[in-house]
């Protein structure tokens, strides 16, 4: 199994924190990190761990078995009852509110803002029940539902690890894109060049794209309006038959994202604090 422990946290021996990492591998599922790896290569990157009060995390390493984009976890421990007890990965276990406040009182943490930036760098992805209906007039039932993030953000906050470690830990990864798989360099670009030229059409193909995968339906659908309004005849890589489409498809996701949040208004809440606008109400502007 592993191949040896970086760390064991005080009050567990070392067969102790074997035990539960083993238990832990055993019962996770090939859709999670722990089981996509294969176990004879899942093992601790030695002296890679973090203690922050009641939490400790100790880094895994498993070279490209876990897919090209997550050749890295971690996991959290969280002591309870005066002992350590695994979590789960790190990535799923701390709001951005916890990192935000390791930032305050440790400026220098840049594990911190690796996480922040791995947090708001995808769109974040929830299954829910829905009421609505397909056009063919059948129930949507279970789906799943776009709770987006600010993917600006994300790349500010890999621009400043990079520059506080050049030789981090995560650096590897953030450069060649492989721990930050959407960092969308493709998508600051179309906003860059739309704000030089509203007629880009290249920038308003693109944000269309991103806009619809990142759960901004509103702003996907102005986009895609524009782009066919200055090229309706466009068939280059049949582009404006998807632009149709995504007209047509983009209130139907829209009210399906608008009904899991009427249900989970703090969510919301937490949602548009962040990216600063409202996601159902006001104008749509661009980019």
């Amino acid at each position: 199994m592993l191949k040896r422990l970086a760390y064991v946290p005080e009050g567990q021996t070392r067969e102790q924190v074997q035990a539960t990492v083993d238990s832990l591998i055993e019962k996770s599922t090939e859709s999670s990190t722990a089981g996509a790896m294969f176990k004879s290569l899942f093992r601790f990157k030695a002296g890679a761990e973090r203690i922050y009060g009641d939490r400790a995390y100790v880094y895994l390493y498993a070279g490209s078995v876990v897919t090209a984009c997550r050749p890295y976890a971690v996991l959290a421990l969280a002591k309870q009852d005066g002992m350590w007890k695994i979590r789960g990965e790190r990535r799923e276990c701390e709001t951005p509110e916890f990192w935000r406040r390791i930032l305050q009182t440790s400026p220098e943490d840049t594990d911190a803002l690796y996480y922040l930036g791995l947090r708001y760098s995808s769109e974040e992805r929830v299954m829910f029940n829905s009421t609505q209906k397909w056009p063919d007039g059948d129930k949507v039932g279970n789906t799943f539902v776009v709770v987006p993030h600010d993917t600006v953000k994300a790349t500010q906050y890999f621009d400043e690890y990079l520059r506080k470690a050049p030789n981090g830990f995560w650096a590897p990864v953030i450069q060649d894109g492989s721990g930050a798989p959407i960092r969308k360099d493709g998508l600051r670009k179309a906003q860059e060049a739309l704000r030089t030229n509203p007629d880009d059409l290249e920038a308003l193909g693109v944000l269309a794209c991103n806009y619809e995968n990142l759960g901004f339906y509103r702003k996907s659908k102005l986009a895609a309006q524009r782009f066919v309004a200055l090229a309706p005849d466009d068939n280059k890589f049949r582009r404006g038959e998807a632009m149709r489409d995504r007209i047509r498809t983009s209130d139907f996701n829209l009210a399906v994202q608008k009904e899991y949040f009427d249900k989970n208004p703090e969510k919301l809440k937490e949602v548009e604090a962040e990216l600063g606008f409202k996601l159902f109400d006001g104008e749509v502007t661009l980019p």
